[in-house]
Order: C-alpha cells, then sequence, then structure tokens
C-alpha cells in the first residue's frame, strides 16, 4: 500500500459526497413515494404527521413534481394547499411546471400557473416550461403557456447527450422534432429564427 503525504486527502467520489451532503428525512422520503403512486390518503398521513411537502428529493425531485410528472391533480392540490411551493426547483428534476408541461398535463400546467409559478422559470437540466412543452409537440400546453405569458423567444443553453452545449428555444425544438403544429402556432404568436 502506498505512504500518504501529509496533508493528502482519499478522494471520495462525487456519489458519495452528494449522499453525504443531502440527507432525506423517511417522512419526506415516503411522502416523495406516496405522491409518487398517487396514494392520497397516505399523502394526506404524512403530511399530518410532519412530512415537508417541500423537501427536494435529489435525483428525483420533490412530492409536487412527482404528482405533476402523474398528472395527479388531486395530490397536487392537496400539496399545495399544504404549503408546497408551486416554484421549487430541483436542478436535473426541474420543477412541477416544467413537469407538468413536459408530459401535457393541461389542467395542472393551469393549477400551477394559478397558484403562483413563475411561466419562464428556468431550472438548470431541465430547462424550461415552454420549451419542453415544444420540444414534446404538445400544442395545447404551448397555447396555455403563451397566453399566460410564457416568452416565445426564450432561449436557455442546454447541454446535449453528445458533450457540450448548445442554445435551445421553444421554436428550436419543435423544428427539430417536427412538430409543425407547434411551429406555425409560436410563428404566429412572434418566435423568431
Amino acid at each position: 500500500m502506498p505512504a500518504k503525504r501529509a496533508g493528502a486527502t482519499a478522494a471520495i467520489p462525487c456519489a458519495v459526497i452528494l449522499c453525504l451532503a443531502t440527507v432525506v428525512s423517511p417522512l419526506d422520503g415516503a411522502l416523495y413515494e406516496a405522491a409518487n403512486r398517487g396514494y392520497f390518503e397516505e399523502v394526506t398521513s404524512l403530511l399530518d404527521a410532519g412530512a415537508d411537502a417541500n423537501a427536494p428529493i435529489p435525483g428525483d425531485g420533490s412530492a409536487l413534481i412527482a404528482a405533476a410528472r402523474r398528472g395527479d391533480l388531486e395530490i397536487a392540490r392537496l400539496l399545495i394547499r399544504r404549503g408546497a411551493d408551486p416554484n421549487l426547483a430541483v436542478p436535473g428534476d426541474g420543477s412541477a411546471l416544467i413537469a407538468a408541461a413536459r408530459n401535457r398535463q393541461v389542467a395542472l400546467v393551469t393549477l400551477l400557473l394559478d397558484s403562483g409559478a413563475t411561466v419562464d422559470q428556468v431550472v438548470d437540466g431541465d430547462e424550461h416550461a415552454l420549451i419542453q412543452a415544444s420540444g414534446g409537440g404538445h400544442l395545447a400546453v404551448v397555447r396555455l403557456l403563451v397566453e399566460r405569458g410564457a416568452d416565445v423567444n426564450a432561449r436557455v443553453l442546454a447541454p446535449t447527450f453528445r458533450g457540450g452545449d448548445e442554445w435551445r428555444s421553444p421554436l428550436s425544438m419543435a423544428t427539430r422534432r417536427g412538430h409543425a403544429d407547434v411551429v406555425a402556432f409560436l410563428t404566429t404568436a412572434g418566435a423568431q429564427r
């Protein structure tokens, strides 16, 4: 075994550091899982027991993000009534609005915007609700976001799967993925190439 130099430290994998830096309470983890599975009564019980409606769960998001991904309007309403922040962002996991927009959840997008979600919020690693909806070809969500004030010319620098970064916009993502109806709508709404 090689001798250690004075003052040298052992390399610790980044994943271990992340785990050590973020401790999720059992109640908060259970709340996320219950919301992710759509267990309304369990979500209610966990909130009553003191679970934090705004606890970030690294690699998963939050209970509200989980409800938004599922399209679970009932659980999302409950979480918001019990204090969940519609603007809570978890880098790499997005926000509830981004999740709802990405998954074509018009009713949830409406609920989140009515509850104070910021329409043009940008989250590192997850972009922006209008960019996600446009790239997914979700015209009803795109229309709603634009009607509620989303910037049709928003631009976000995002990492690519090939390495490096690229600028993305609602129009560039809709064009790239062949969503002609979204491209036409965005162009009519003032989006520029």
